[in-house]
């Protein structure tokens, strides 16, 4: 793949036909530049597993069953176990909100139900944790949203630069990567943990839900929790230990024999499963969560200008962007922000998949696709766009100034509005008294929520 100099100027770029191969085609001729190129040599351009689009996101949600999902929540190898829904990849650019997601599940079984729920209320408020910084003025560091600092992995070194591919387990995880950008939940933990922090931000650049609303908050919950060992593997990814050429020289057993020992009858407690663990909002509640936090519950309208354009960001991209639904006769504008792109260096299989979004979109309405500066495109457009919590959207807003903005589709308001329970209010933060100012149609009471509603960062972003 050649990578020729970053453009300038924003330039209007072809809208190509829905498919794999044209998408690859257009981040090769036009995005190579923005590319990790580590990634681009070694990998396969597009995900093996996960197709864009809208289409494909529905055909997605259709599939999943939640029946089996608290059993097998925490089973990564061999894939064939899984029981996880793997939709975060499309729920991070907005093609399934929560509530859709919430919603489609609720006539599993109560337990599955309850334990894939509570996945969408991590999510929920690890976003509203972000929003609270997007607004604060902070860069987000790891220290920022998470409350503490990150260091090294308890319990765990020695492993040399980034990972060491003689372990199973590491090996297997770090292929599935590649090839699908993504990964169960798990895995995800024990990559964040068996590194010295040279590679961290290779989760983020090759996972297609990468982003720094979530992926950063499981990492810190990742490196601060207690250490994934052995015994879990063993536990979790049956045969990967046996087959392992470090099997009997493996840096990761450790403790486990005299702290969780397997026992007869019930099953030995495990970190991996536990609803205990500390992890991402183990401090309490949330902060306080300002208007400007959470973005209107309404549209809000420039007086006396009418949007031309529906701007779209890589947060909301779905048929159902409150934006999108709400002017369906106009074209929508996504800009690939060369700036903000250039030093992230995502992997190929990221843009590729925004690109498949945007081709699958431009079958059902007009798409205009450029490449520069979010504001260079738009400062004089009249455009209608979807809050979008976080910090680089309340920047180039402040500069574009938008027609007609949109509320985000926050869980939270979907919930309240469909007659949410005290106990599910207060879990995600939406209380007199937990910080959140969402308009809820009933007093919700003061209960904390039990120890099954906490947050922790194990099955952030998976949705395993």
């Amino acid at each position: 793949m050649a990578f020729p100099a970053p453009e300038q100027r924003p330039r209007l770029l072809p809208v190509f036909p829905p498919g794999r191969a044209a998408a690859e085609a257009f981040v090769t001729t036009h995005l190579a530049h923005l590319v990790d190129r580590r990634a681009a040599a070694n990998q396969p351009l597009s995900s093996a597993r996960f197709r864009g689009g809208q289409r494909a996101a529905d055909e997605a949600l259709a599939r999943f069953r939640v029946e089996g999902y608290e059993r097998g929540l925490h089973l990564a190898y061999p894939q064939r176990d899984r029981i996880g829904s793997a939709l975060s990849p499309w729920i991070r650019n907005g093609l399934l909100d929560l509530g859709r997601v919430w919603d489609h599940v609720a006539d599993g079984p109560a337990a599955d139900v309850a334990a894939f729920r509570r996945s969408l209320l991590r999510l929920e408020r690890a976003r509203l944790r972000y929003a609270a910084a997007a607004v604060s003025g902070a860069a987000a560091p790891l220290a920022a949203i998470t409350g503490r600092a990150v260091g090294p992995a308890p319990g765990v070194a020695g492993l040399g630069v980034g990972w060491d591919r003689q372990m199973a387990c590491v090996d297997v995880a770090l292929d599935e990567l590649a090839d699908d950008g993504w990964l169960p939940a798990l895995p995800r933990r024990w990559l964040a943990q068996w590194c010295d922090g040279a590679s961290d931000g290779d989760l983020f650049r090759h996972l297609l839900d990468g982003t720094r609303a979530v992926t950063p908050l499981a990492w810190a919950a990742a490196r601060t929790g207690r250490p994934v060992s052995r015994w879990q593997v063993e536990r979790h990814a049956a045969g990967l230990c046996a087959g392992c050429d470090l099997v009997t020289a493996c840096p990761v057993d450790h403790e486990l024999p005299t702290l969780l020992a397997p026992v007869a009858g019930p099953a030995a407690a495990d970190p991996a499963a536990s609803d205990s663990e500390g992890g991402i909002d183990d401090g309490g509640p949330l902060p306080a969560l300002s208007a400007d936090a959470l973005g209107p519950d309404a549209a809000l309208l420039r007086d006396g200008e009418a949007p031309e354009v529906v701007w779209l960001t890589a947060e909301s991209m779905g048929d159902a962007d409150p934006a999108l639904a709400a002017h369906p006769d106009l074209p929508a504008v996504f800009v690939f922000d060369e700036p903000l792109l250039a030093p992230l260096r995502l992997a190929p299989r990221r843009l590729v998949f925004l690109a498949e979004h945007l081709s699958d979109l431009a079958t059902r309405r007009p798409v205009e696709v450029w490449l520069g500066s979010p504001a260079a495109v738009l400062a004089d457009r009249a455009v209608a766009v979807t809050f979008t919590p976080v910090p680089g959207w309340h920047r180039r807003q402040a500069v574009i100034a938008p027609a007609a903005v949109h509320p985000w589709p926050w869980l939270g308001r979907h919930l309240l509005a469909s007659g949410i329970g005290h106990q599910t209010a207060n879990a995600i933060g939406v209380s007199k008294t937990g910080g959140s100012q969402f308009p809820h149609p009933q007093p919700i009471d003061q209960q904390q929520p039990p120890a099954t509603e906490s947050s922790t960062g194990r099955n952030i972003g998976a949705l395993v």
